[in-house]
């Protein structure tokens, strides 16, 4: 593990802390499953993989995030990845497909967010929700 992975992984792992996904399983399990689908795609993608949420579900902000990972294509995937409150889903999605890297990470995390593992911990109308959620984004993100 390259040493920009490692420091990724350490500070979205302090960053989300305790904090647990929807099926009650440690957070880090879902960042270490992204991040591992994306080691091909070369050691800034990885790392992105590990921060992709922490700016939309920490307390940490995306200012914060640049100020240790300052590689713009990064910064710029990050940007993209991180939807506002407000936000429509359909043009978040939108705006994560035209950044590659993005892009990538997202596709990774909707891999790992629907692995029928992981959806079966929830209930059955979560479940369908969700399963619709994802086919909408795999339909905007695909290449």
């Amino acid at each position: 593990m390259t040493d920009l992975i490692q420091r990724a992984m350490r500070f979205a792992l302090e960053a989300h802390g305790d904090q647990r996904d929807k099926a009650g399983l440690p957070y880090a399990v879902h960042l270490a499953d992204v991040a591992s689908r994306l080691f091909l795609h070369g050691e800034k993608t990885a790392a992105v993989g590990w921060l992709h949420d922490v700016a939309e579900d920490t307390g940490t902000g995306l200012d914060e995030i640049g100020d240790t990972f300052k590689d713009r294509s990064m910064q710029a995937a990050l940007k993209a990845l991180t939807r506002g409150p407000a936000e429509n889903y359909e043009a978040y999605l939108a705006r994560v497909a035209r950044n590659r890297m993005a892009r990538l990470v997202k596709m990774a995390d909707i891999a790992s967010n629907s692995n029928p593992m992981r959806l079966s911990l929830l209930d059955v109308q979560t479940q369908h929700r969700l399963r619709m959620k994802y086919k909408l984004a795999r339909s905007i993100l695909a290449p």
